[in-house]
């Protein structure tokens, strides 16, 4: 499962940072860097497209004319470095506006948001059609069924993915950007280190939970996860 996405921005440097960004998630993956609509439609009629980067700035608004005339058009997230031109870009139905320097921390929101209302409705899990992720590991893409996960470590500059299989996948990749990619309502971040898959949890207390024989300890910001999970809010 990979989104396939554009950035279409006048400002070159700020479209360079956008473009870093993505290129850290193994999910996305960036098919054009346009600085003009004109050549963006281009692209569009050529490729199917989930996600445009749109710089709200741009003189000419073809584009937005034309992709109101799709019948199931990519999402937009708008960018700009004038904040008072946010009304105007959710007049156009916007999924969101990051305000230029889109710092990262601000990108992840953003796509966190895309991800859990938008791509996973579309690619919802169901018998033959199982939801999985590719990450980068070993020098090749590594499918991995959302179903199959158990718990998601994380250590200085990478994470571990630990399967129902036993087998345990090195990413080099933030816990952040991967719990970005997770549908909430499967995943739960219990600890700065840690994420679980909610349907493996065995057993539970206020300072860890258990999922199997592998105990996982509840961080001190995360208190409020045996409190949900009692309640069966998680």
């Amino acid at each position: 499962m990979i989104c396939k996405c554009l950035i279409v921005d006048r400002e070159l440097g700020s479209a360079q940072v956008l473009k870093k960004h993505i290129h850290s998630i193994c999910q996305m993956k960036l098919l054009g860097l346009y600085q003009s609509s004109a050549k963006a439609m281009i692209a569009l009629r050529r490729e199917s497209i989930d996600l445009i980067f749109l710089d709200v700035g741009l003189p000419d608004q073809k584009l937005m004319v034309y992709l109101n005339e799709l019948v199931n058009p990519p999402k937009v997230i708008f960018t700009s470095s004038n904040k008072n031109r946010s009304i105007e870009a959710f007049s156009f139905n916007a999924l969101d506006y990051l305000s230029k320097p889109i710092l990262y921390d601000r990108f992840l929101e953003s796509l966190t948001r895309y991800f859990n209302h938008y791509y996973f409705k579309s690619h919802e899990l169901n018998g033959l059609n199982k939801e999985y992720l590719y990450f980068k590991a070993d020098r090749k893409m590594i499918k991995v069924f959302i179903e199959n996960i158990n718990y998601i470590e994380c250590f200085k500059d990478y994470i571990v993915i630990h399967s129902v299989d036993q087998k345990q996948i090195r990413v080099k990749q933030t816990l952040c950007s991967t719990e970005a990619l997770l549908p909430k309502h499967l995943f739960v971040r219990v600890h700065r280190s840690f994420i679980v898959a909610v349907n493996r949890i065995s057993a539970f207390s206020s300072k860890e939970i258990e999922i199997g024989d592998v105990s996982i300890p509840i961080g001190r910001n995360y208190g409020h996860i045996s409190e949900q999970l009692l309640q069966g809010e998680i």
